[in-house]
C-alpha cells in the first residue's frame, strides 16, 4: 500500500507498508470443516493454487446438464485488510491517503 503522492516511488518506510487480504465467509451453506476466515499475503502463485483449492471457503453446487456437469462455487462475506507486523518494522509513515490495486484471479485447468 503506498501513499497517494508517492505512487511512482520505490516503497520505503515512510511512503508505504505491506498488508494482507483476508476473506471471511458468512455463508450458511459453507463447506463443513473449513475455517470461516482465510488470509493471503500476495505470495500465492499458480504453483500454490492446488493447495488453495483445499482452503476454499465456498459451497459447491453441481448440476448435470445433458452430458456435462456445471460446478458453481459461491460464497458471501467480507473482504478484510490487516497490517502485519512482520515486514513492516521501523515504519514511520507520512500522514495522508494510501492506495493500492487488488487483483483477484480465477484459474481453471479444463
Amino acid at each position: 500500500m503506498k501513499h497517494t503522492q508517492a505512487l511512482g516511488s520505490t516503497l520505503n518506510n515512510r511512503n508505504g507498508f505491506y498488508f494482507e487480504i483476508g476473506l471471511r465467509s458468512s455463508a450458511s451453506s459453507r463447506l463443513a470443516g473449513y475455517d470461516d476466515e482465510i488470509w493471503f499475503d500476495g505470495t500465492d502463485s499458480l504453483a500454490t493454487a492446488d493447495s488453495l483449492s483445499e482452503r476454499l471457503l465456498s459451497s459447491m453446487m453441481v448440476e448435470q446438464n445433458q452430458s456435462s456437469y456445471l460446478y458453481s462455487y459461491y460464497d458471501e462475506g467480507d473482504i478484510l485488510i490487516r497490517y502485519p507486523s512482520e515486514g513492516n518494522e521501523n515504519r514511520n509513515l507520512v500522514g495522508g491517503g494510501y492506495t493500492t490495486n487488488i487483483y483477484i484471479h480465477l484459474v481453471c485447468e479444463q
